[in-house]
């Protein structure tokens, strides 16, 4: 069935080839490298067409949303913020695209386990994104919890931020992404699914009226899209 509407897609780039063929979409940052790729592969298919995307926090977009912000599509980190858009009658269905996987990252080689008692003795700094905003904070905070770590931690405002604090130099470890450091000279760590709650990363349509906004959505849950997805470091839930 999404073969199908991604083939139906294609017939209307007649219409998507106009001038004003444009689409404004909202991203998570860790999400931020994939959507670009999904976005020069559906220019590359549909002449004419820009899509813009923003980067942030699935809780900053989420706000800026509910105050009337104009994205088309929202990718955001996890459920939760779709799943409470979805509540509003002009919106349109919820997917989820990816699956995100934690990892604990650091510019040298380390151990886990001794990483670990670093960071719990505070002779390393760690930096996580914000709990409260940030899906990837949350599932870190879960982690370090777990592990009786209770000392203190640099907070990002999103895990593009956090991965950033680890880039400068500021931090000695990050609980990021692994989209992030797949294609970056970063060592990391994968944890194992079972130490956090899944992340399980959905997108919703907020403009469903919208012909490109449609067509972008039906490209997103096509095998196309979801290899590329793949490549960048997510698991995702194949369709038919």
């Amino acid at each position: 069935m999404r073969a199908l509407l991604f083939f139906l897609s294609l017939l209307s780039l007649p219409l998507l080839g106009r001038a004003d063929a444009r689409l404004h979409i909202a991203v998570a940052s860790n999400f931020e490298p994939a959507a670009r790729a999904l976005v020069a592969n559906f220019e590359a298919e549909h002449e004419g067409v820009s899509i813009a995307l923003s980067s942030a926090s699935s809780g900053t977009h989420f706000h800026q949303i509910q105050h009337g912000a104009p994205f088309a599509i929202f990718f955001s980190a996890d459920q939760r913020y779709p799943e409470a858009l979805s509540q509003n009658p002009s919106y349109g269905e919820v997917y989820t695209y990816a699956l995100g996987q934690l990892v604990l990252a650091s510019r040298s080689p380390f151990e886990y386990a001794h990483a670990m008692d670093s960071i719990k003795n505070t002779t390393a700094r760690l930096a996580i994104a914000n709990p409260n905003t940030a899906p990837y904070g949350r599932a870190a905070a879960e982690v370090l919890q777990a592990s009786a770590v209770t000392g203190t931690t640099i907070q990002g405002q999103s895990v593009g931020q956090t991965f950033g604090f680890l880039k400068s130099g500021a931090v000695d470890f990050a609980f990021v992404a692994r989209s992030q450091v797949v294609a970056q000279p970063t060592i990391y760590w994968q944890l194992a699914p079972n130490n956090y709650s899944p992340i399980e990363q959905a997108a919703i349509l907020l403009k469903p009226k919208d012909e490109l906004a449609q067509a972008f959505w039906s490209y997103l849950q096509s095998h196309p899209a979801q290899a590329i997805i793949r490549s960048f470091g997510y698991e995702v839930i194949l369709n038919d």
